[in-house]
């Protein structure tokens, strides 16, 4: 089974792989950060967010130590005018202190375990460095330890060191005042517990508490998490972008040219040149097609010069032939007649072929930048059929009296005479040729439809090749040499159209002469 493939224009490729390239690079980092730093949302209170965070923590604990502690609630809503988040005191065992009763998840209940073993790490080691201070500073009791030897540390009360394999404890890397911030509960919301000494009025001791700085979003309207940085980031990858649009543009532009100028040859049309601008690899890409089209134009030019310089040549000797054949045939008895009418068939044929030749030619060397004029396509048509032979009873015309095209007339005419001529050969007893013409913004198409066999689908491509033939055509009694629609298309190349083909529904060949749009009046 085949799967389709989504078709993307280069610069959409090109674009997309660098944001994909960027999007990589950003979720690398992101892990490795996570993996080999630890980051995680505790990140976020390294910045200007926990500076702005400090400063709260430590205005909050001045109106605290200057109010009652029945009014520490109103003091908690008055602290912050921010709508978004929600403050809450409780003790680092998590009794609620002040604020709206809260239900605490069980990862904030483990935070505050967390608090409460460092601060007794705390403790211990302020009292392990006051005891080693007054030792250094007493006189020594016995002679002083050697040379390359220590005082041993006093070990006696320290509590018991983290377990292996446990994460770090993230109360050990805050700067200010100690804070943690996690995502818990359901539903989930986002909890910020800073450290905050709880003293009320009138008293000198403090006791240790933690400020609840709950909010719905990780942001909490800039208070937990500020986000310039990020608009930062966001706005160096959109300059990213349009620093690299002109880039890609130019580069989808050169290879867009580069494909019209190869298709371009592909129709034998070998007029085109691209522009050298910037002096890279596509430029010189660039000249080599130029170089490639001038060839094959030198090429194609001097092969069709030299068959009409032949076909002409042959011109004369057959001539002679068939008055030679003429007075034998006078001379001939009736035994010998009959081989000199074969010879003079074959001698006509060759004589098609050798004018077949020439008119390919003559369509070929066609100068396409001669000067061209209006042309009255019904009028010039009707002239054609009827010096084909083609009745009026055998042509079903659908074309507007007054439609008209620039081209050279002779070529026009030469061409729809080809046209006509195979539709009588190979369809004229099927059916009406039907004679229509269709205005589009590519330009005017004349279509002449015969209602015969058609050509094989797989044949409909190659129609208009010298030489060739379809299957059904190739019989001595058919006639024709696979000249006529290649006489056509380099006709129509030369007044700068095309050929189009296609298979009539339900059958026979329809011949579309496409012509160049009208220049409008008055353009230069």
């Amino acid at each position: 089974m085949n799967v389709p493939r989504l078709k993307l224009p280069l610069y959409v490729q090109l674009l997309g792989w660098f944001f994909l390239n960027l999007l990589l690079l950003m979720i690398g980092l992101s892990y490795f950060a996570r993996g080999e730093l630890g980051l995680s949302l505790n990140a976020l209170l390294d910045g200007a967010a926990g500076a702005q965070i400090d400063g709260l923590a430590g205005k909050l604990a001045g109106e605290l130590a200057s109010e009652e502690r029945t009014n520490w609630d109103h003091v908690l809503r008055q602290v912050t005018t921010n709508r978004e988040v929600q403050l809450v005191l409780v003790t680092s065992s998590g009794t609620h202190v002040a604020g709206p009763p809260t239900v605490l998840p069980s990862q904030v209940l483990e935070q505050l375990a967390e608090l409460r073993r460092q601060r007794q790490m705390d403790r211990w080691a302020e009292r392990e460095r006051s005891k080693l201070t007054r030792e250094e500073d007493a006189p020594p009791d016995g002679p002083p330890p050697g040379e390359g030897e220590e005082a041993p540390l006093r070990l006696e009360g320290r509590p018991p060191p983290p377990r292996r394999g446990a994460p770090p404890n993230p109360w050990q890397r805050r700067r200010g005042a100690p804070k943690v911030m996690v995502s818990a509960g359901d539903p989930s919301r986002y909890w910020l517990l800073v450290g905050l000494p709880l003293r009320e009025l009138g008293h000198r001791e403090a006791s240790p508490g933690v400020l609840l700085v709950i909010s719905k979003t990780i942001s909490g309207g800039g208070l937990l998490f500020d986000p310039t940085p990020w608009w930062v980031l966001v706005g160096a990858v959109v300059f990213s972008a349009v620093f690299w649009v002109p880039f890609v543009v130019r580069i989808t532009r050169s290879v867009g040219d580069m494909d019209r100028a190869a298709r371009r040859i592909a129709e034998g049309q070998f007029d085109v040149e691209l522009q050298s601008r910037w002096g890279d690899e596509l430029d010189h890409l660039g000249v080599s097609i130029n170089h490639l089209a001038v060839q094959l134009r030198r090429f194609v030019t001097g092969q069709k010069r030299f068959l009409g310089d032949v076909s002409h040549e042959l011109c004369t000797p057959l001539a002679r032939m068939e008055m030679a054949l003429g007075i034998l045939e006078q001379r001939a008895d009736a035994r010998q007649a009959e081989y000199v009418q074969d010879v003079r068939e074959e001698v006509r044929v060759m004589g098609d072929l050798v004018h077949e030749l020439l008119e390919f030619s003559k369509a070929g060397l066609a100068e396409k930048q001669r000067e061209t004029i209006p042309v009255e396509l019904c009028a010039l048509i009707r002239r054609v059929a009827q010096r084909e032979g083609v009745g009026d009873t055998q042509l079903l015309w659908q074309l507007p009296a007054t439609l008209t095209v620039n081209a050279q007339p002779e070529l026009v005419a030469r061409a729809v005479g080809n046209v006509l001529r195979n539709a009588l050969r190979y369809a004229g007893a099927a059916g009406p040729i039907t004679i229509s013409s269709e205005v589009t913004s590519q330009g005017i198409t004349v279509w002449i439809c015969d209602c015969g066999p058609g050509v094989p689908p797989e044949a409909l491509g190659k129609l208009g090749e010298p030489f060739f033939r379809p299957e059904l055509a190739r019989t001595r009694e058919g006639g024709g040499f696979g000249l006529g629609l290649a006489i056509v298309k380099t006709c129509m190349a030369a007044c700068g159209g095309r050929l189009e083909l296609r298979l009539g529904r339900p059958k026979g060949l329809e011949v579309g002469l496409q012509f160049p749009p009208a220049p409008r009046p008055g353009a230069s």
